[in-house]
């Protein structure tokens, strides 16, 4: 896991998101003063989150805010993730920009409500690789109340599917990988699995070359 910048609010989020989500929480909740539409009565919170994906692709470069791998067109699939869980305030955060994460279906389905790290407050040496293991490994003192999210962050990111995803990666790198025998690129790995590369960097473990 690895600092993610926030990135700025889309122009089009406003009126395609957050207003006609507001305005669906009302009419859900039965304010009389919500214009009539046809169609029945809402009875659930509408997924309008889903209408920024394509902005947040590109904001993100499609790299999962927890796992900091790539999420690839095609073979990965790509979520909005509330960092807050919608279900937990319903009326509040579901429809800001700023409760919204760029996440991989798999990343999203294992964190669900749990609370979690937020990749946009995290420090880049908050966390290390077990280059033996390739868990995601806490590298400061935590206590009292940080010790619940501290567990559910490393929880979601050791599931065993992205551990070996970081391994891959390695092998890839190395040139290592079951039917890769060419090395990764530095600059390849670096954009694909950044936290992997920047990892390989501290703890001393790249190719002569890269150093």
């Amino acid at each position: 896991m690895i600092r993610v910048e926030r990135a700025d609010e889309p122009e089009a989020f406003d009126a395609g998101v957050r207003q006609p989500g507001l305005l669906a929480l009302r009419e859900i909740a039965g304010d009389p003063t919500v214009p009539t539409r046809r169609g029945r009565k809402r009875k659930n919170v509408p997924d309008l989150w889903t209408k920024a994906l394509p902005a947040m692709r590109t904001l993100y470069h499609r790299t999962c805010a927890y796992l900091a791998m790539h999420i690839h067109r095609g073979t990965g699939r790509d979520t909005v993730d509330h960092f807050l869980p919608w279900r937990a305030d319903p009326a509040g955060r579901a429809y800001e920009w700023s409760n919204l994460r760029y996440a991989s279906f798999d990343a999203n389905r294992v964190k669900d409500t749990h609370a979690v790290l937020d990749p946009f407050e995290v420090e880049d040496d908050w966390f290390g690789l077990n280059l033996a293991t390739f868990e995601v490994e806490r590298r400061r003192p935590i206590e009292g109340r940080e010790v619940e999210v501290w567990t559910n962050t490393l929880m979601v990111l050791n599931d065993p599917v992205f551990c070996d995803a970081r391994a891959w990666y390695h092998d890839r790198y190395f040139g290592i990988a079951e039917g890769f025998a060419t090395p990764m690129l530095l600059s390849t790995l670096t954009a694909e699995a950044p936290f992997v590369a920047r990892e390989l960097a501290r703890l001393g473990h790249l190719r002569p070359q890269d150093r």
